[in-house]
């Protein structure tokens, strides 16, 4: 799907252990312990401060269209366990809401690893990278950043899931779509990609994918797939709802086409 990106496989996983491993032993000058065993993401410590935009779409997808799972690996120290490999899979992990993640565990027998920083996986910032030429790359990439956004605004209280949504029961958070747009969707293969929605008190919000949604209402259809965010925490206020609110809008029904 991207243009320079794939999905690392769990055998490339397993030998990037070894070398890990192997290179940890030359820097320290010491022994070092690997197992496999699994870790609660909240708990984690990145060691990278950025997370590459395509790159997180990638995983994204991936993870959400076909079932893409590969194991971490991490270092554990002093009862603290930090990611060596695999930031990108944690986060999406994390944020898919699962309770424990595959990993390697490395440990140093005598030494302590150096290290420059280490951040939450909130606190991880977004790099910015290179836009893909292609349709589904561009999309997810975008989506990847929105979600981002959710969750580095509002301090890690988002997490998000996979769901059918009823094209009714969608509020939208803009008032127009343009006539070329929701043709244009279909031109570029992305109709069927889910849209993103955030919802809140029992209302299922559009962040993203309004072409999309008029273009399957017109066509008759009665659902869609969504990724879905939603706050762990329902007192806390969204601009973009509040927006929403003032132009007055519940329905799809609502969208002018012009």
């Amino acid at each position: 799907m991207a243009d320079t990106f794939r999905l690392i496989r769990p055998s490339e996983v397993a030998e990037r252990v070894r070398m890990l491993a192997s290179s940890f032993e030359k820097i320290y000058g010491d022994m070092v312990d690997v197992s496999k065993t699994s870790v609660e993401p909240f708990s984690l410590l990145a060691t990278e401060e950025y997370l590459e935009r395509t790159k997180l779409g990638l995983v994204l997808r991936g993870a959400v269209m076909d079932g893409y799972y590969a194991p971490i690996i991490v270092l554990s120290e002093r009862d603290v366990t930090y990611i060596l490999d695999g930031h990108h899979r944690a986060y999406v992990y994390w944020l898919l809401g699962y309770m424990f993640i595959d990993a390697y565990m490395l440990r140093l027998k005598h030494v302590s690893h150096a290290r420059r920083g280490a951040f939450r996986l909130w606190e991880m910032r977004l790099y910015q990278d290179e836009i893909p030429k292609a349709p589904k790359a561009r999309l997810w990439r975008f989506t990847a950043g929105v979600i981002h956004f959710f969750v580095a605004r509002y301090k890690g209280a988002f997490r998000f899931k996979v769901s059918s949504c009823r094209l009714d029961e969608l509020v939208p958070t803009q008032s127009l779509v343009e006539p070329e747009g929701v043709e244009k969707v279909e031109k570029l293969g992305v109709l069927d990609e889910p849209i993103l929605c955030l919802e809140y008190r029992g209302k299922k919000y559009i962040v993203d994918g309004h072409a999309r949604a008029v273009n399957l209402l017109l066509k008759g259809r009665e659902s869609l797939n969504a990724l879905i965010i939603y706050p762990t925490d329902e007192n806390i206020k969204i601009g973009l709802i509040e927006a929403s609110e003032r132009m007055g809008l519940r329905s799809l029904s609502d969208v002018e086409i012009k």
